[in-house]
C-alpha cells in the first residue's frame, strides 16, 4: 500500500513541475529562445531557434513587416539619415563630369578560381569572391577591391525588383558588386566599421529572349543554396561576363548602404546599360528560400522583394559620356 502511494506522490510531483516549466516558458520567452524554441521539420515551414541574436548583439531586420524597413531606424539610427540608398536617378536632374569619365578594371577577365563560392545569407544570395578584382577611375580615391556580389530580386514573372531605378524604371534582378581600398584596409567590414569609403557597383538584370551563358556558373549555384545558410563552390566564370558589353555609360553618387546599418559610406557606381538573361534563368532567383522571425517563432518563406524602397532626395548623381544626358549634380 505505501509504495502505491509513494508511486502516485512522484507521479503528481512530476506533473506539477512540468507544467510549472512550461508556463515559465511562456511568461519568459526572452529566456528560454534559442533553448526550448520551436522544433519541427523545414517543409512545415517552422525551424528550430538556433541562437538569442540579442545576445550576440545583432538586431533583426527584413525587408517586410514588422521589422521591415520602416522599422530599421530603431536599431539603426543612420537608416534615418539624408542621402540614404538606393535612389531614383533622373536624367533631367544629372550634368556631365569629365572627372568620372574613365573606370579601369583588373582581373574581372580571369577565370575564378574553383575556391569561389556562393552562400544564401537569407536576405540575399551572395558570392564570396577570393581572386583578386581591381577597379580605380570613376573618381575612386584609389584603387579598390571586390569582396562580394550580391542580388535584389522581386516577387515574380519579371516583377520590379531592383533597389535604385532610372527615370523611375525598375528592373527585375540587380547585381550589386561591393569593393575596398585593398590599400588600406584587410575587408570591407572593417572599412565599414571605421567609417571609411567603399564602393559599389550596380548592374541591372532584364529578360532577354535567350539564356545568357555567362550566366550559368551562378544560376546552377543558386539551385545549390536553395535553402537558408546552405552554401556551394561556383564553375569558373569570368566576372566580366556579368557587366554590359561597355562600361562607357554609368552614374555616380555617394550614398549609403541599402540594408542595415545604412552606413552613408558608398561611393555608387551605377550601369546604365542592362544584362540580359531568360525567364528559365530569372526563375532561379525565386526559387530561393529564408527564414522569417516573428516575435519567437521562425518559419521557412520564398525570399522575394528583398530590396529596399528607394529614397527620395534629388543630388549628388553623376553620369560619364556617352550617355545622351550625362551628368554629376553636387
Amino acid at each position: 500500500m505505501w509504495r502505491l502511494l509513494e508511486s502516485c506522490c512522484w507521479w503528481t510531483l512530476s506533473v506539477i513541475l512540468s507544467a510549472f516549466v512550461l508556463f515559465w516558458a511562456d511568461c519568459h520567452p526572452a529566456l528560454t529562445e534559442g533553448q526550448l524554441g520551436w522544433v519541427g521539420r523545414e517543409d512545415h515551414g517552422i525551424v528550430p531557434e538556433t541562437r538569442d541574436r540579442r545576445a550576440a548583439g545583432e538586431s533583426y531586420w527584413a525587408y517586410s513587416g514588422t521589422y521591415g524597413p520602416d522599422s530599421w531606424a530603431s536599431a539603426n539610427p543612420e537608416c534615418r539619415e539624408k542621402n540614404q540608398s538606393p535612389i531614383n536617378i533622373a536624367d533631367q536632374d544629372t550634368q556631365t563630369s569629365e572627372e568620372y569619365q574613365e573606370l579601369t578594371l583588373d582581373g574581372f577577365e580571369t577565370e575564378s578560381s574553383n575556391k569561389t563560392s556562393m552562400k544564401n545569407t537569407g536576405k540575399t544570395v551572395a558570392i564570396l569572391l577570393k581572386d583578386d578584382y581591381f577597379i580605380r577611375g570613376a573618381g575612386l580615391p584609389g584603387r579598390f577591391k571586390a569582396e562580394k556580389v550580391e542580388f535584389h530580386w522581386g516577387q515574380t514573372n519579371g516583377s520590379a525588383g531592383s533597389e535604385h531605378s532610372i527615370n523611375g524604371r525598375r528592373f527585375p534582378v540587380e547585381m550589386q558588386i561591393y569593393l575596398y581600398n585593398s590599400d588600406d584596409f584587410d575587408s570591407i567590414s572593417t572599412a565599414i566599421r571605421e567609417k571609411r569609403i567603399i564602393a559599389a557597383m550596380a548592374v541591372f538584370f532584364q529578360v532577354g529572349l535567350k539564356d545568357n551563358p555567362a550566366l550559368d556558373p551562378v544560376i546552377a549555384g543558386l539551385r545549390g543554396v536553395v535553402h537558408h545558410e546552405k552554401e556551394t563552390l561556383l564553375d569558373p566564370f569570368m566576372l566580366r561576363d556579368l557587366l554590359p558589353s561597355s562600361l562607357g555609360s554609368y552614374y555616380r553618387y555617394t550614398g549609403s548602404l541599402t540594408t542595415p546599418p545604412c552606413s552613408k559610406v558608398v561611393e555608387w557606381i551605377i550601369f546604365s546599360r542592362p544584362v540580359f538573361l531568360s525567364h528559365k534563368q530569372l526563375e532561379a532567383f525565386y526559387s530561393i528560400f529564408t527564414t522569417e522571425q516573428q516575435d519567437h517563432v521562425k518559419s521557412v518563406e520564398y525570399l522575394r522583394n528583398n530590396f529596399r524602397p528607394s529614397r527620395t532626395w534629388t543630388t549628388g548623381w553623376c553620369t560619364s559620356p556617352p550617355s545622351k544626358t550625362p551628368g554629376c549634380r553636387t
